[in-house]
């Protein structure tokens, strides 16, 4: 009788557990997220699968999340770009075991340190109107695995929200793969990034693309502080680089290998339109451009408007690349993901 009595506590325990995770956040649906699976917890190395989904509401049990992925020990990452009225929001994940939640490129919530099975969190953030990109990282050590993602609008507001100028991580990139070198006709794949930098390797870039001789258009919208900024590019082979509509860079006709660039350019405060034309022909592919602001508008004076420096209108002193290629990773260690690369003479502010 105790057996049975064990056993009954036990199986109850499971079916309110389940019940539990499958209620507390209802994944949104409608949206169109790009899913790569990692044989392996650190999201390292290309992805050993990917798929398209139409929501974060997945229980994997003690199954493999994809063909050529162990049941164990493996790590994913989930993107999409979602529609948000002006507004507080909140967001609600329930996971087992870990996961890292970025929106609009800021990091909102981790518990990759601390993963535990059956945890659930939430945290707010206003945001202003308009598309915004939503990046989910997902850590399955051992046992059951499931991911519920979901948020709403709690508070509205007729302000913009405070956006930060000068990172390239503060807006969802739409990227559109070519089978060519044109940019022409129908694009072969799409999908989502938070940031321009990307190393394609060797690799095709995108199911039906070759991978070698295609192109990609990359596109956002990011605000800035009225100002002048450095935008730095590094590039194998050629970029096209529209920044409010305007071409500022063009090696289309001249693509070199690993070539470093930088471009000035004086914009006004607000959301600014962002364009990236890449071609590739042969051999390695990546891409990365990234801005800092190299001067502010702060006022008039005689009607001629004055700048100020970053160092003197921030108060911050300010960190230059001097090697020629320094990566920068998502924590302080040598095997933490690499996720951008700055070019040699980059410089940015320390905060």
């Amino acid at each position: 009788m105790f057996r049975r009595l064990t056993f009954f506590i036990v199986g109850l325990c499971v079916v309110i557990g389940i019940g539990f995770s499958n209620t507390i956040t209802q994944a949104q649906t409608n949206l169109a997220w790009s899913a790569q699976y990692f044989n392996n917890t650190s999201l390292s190395g290309s992805p050993a699968a990917t798929a398209t989904l139409n929501d974060l509401n997945i229980s994997w049990g003690q199954n493999s999340p994809a063909t050529g992925v162990a049941a164990d020990n493996w790590s994913a990452r989930f993107n999409t770009i979602a529609s948000f009225n002006s507004g507080t929001y909140r967001f609600k994940v329930n996971a087992d075991d870990a996961f890292r939640l970025y929106v609009h490129g800021q990091l909102l919530m981790d518990t990759f340190s601390n993963p535990q099975p059956n945890q659930i969190m939430t945290a707010d953030m206003t945001l202003s109107a308009g598309d915004g990109g939503v990046e989910v990282d997902f850590l399955e050590n051992y046992g059951a695995a499931f991911l519920y993602v979901s948020w709403e609008q709690i508070s509205t507001t007729t302000e913009t929200a405070t956006a930060t100028p000068s990172t390239t991580t503060s807006g969802a990139w739409s990227v559109q793969y070519f089978n060519n070198t044109s940019l022409s006709g129908t694009a072969t794949a799409s999908t989502s990034v938070v940031n321009p930098n990307i190393n394609w390797g060797t690799d095709s870039p995108a199911s039906g693309v070759g991978a070698d001789n295609w192109t990609a258009r990359l596109t956002s919208s990011i605000y800035f502080s009225a100002g002048t900024y450095r935008f730095n590019v590094h590039v194998d082979d050629a970029i096209r680089l529209y920044v409010q509509n305007t071409l500022v860079l063009d090696t289309f006709s001249n693509p070199q290998p690993d070539k470093l660039m930088s471009v000035d350019v004086s914009l006004p405060t607000g959301y600014i339109p962002i364009q990236i034309d890449y071609r590739e022909y042969i051999g390695p592919a990546f891409l990365y451009v990234s801005w800092t602001q190299t001067n502010s508008t702060t006022g008039t004076s005689g009607g001629t408007t004055s700048n100020t420096t970053n160092t003197t209108s921030y108060g911050q002193a300010q960190l230059t690349v001097n090697t020629s290629l320094l990566n920068f990773r998502s924590e302080p260690f040598i095997k933490d993901n690499i996720i951008a690369k700055l070019p040699k003479g980059a410089s940015y502010p320390i905060i």
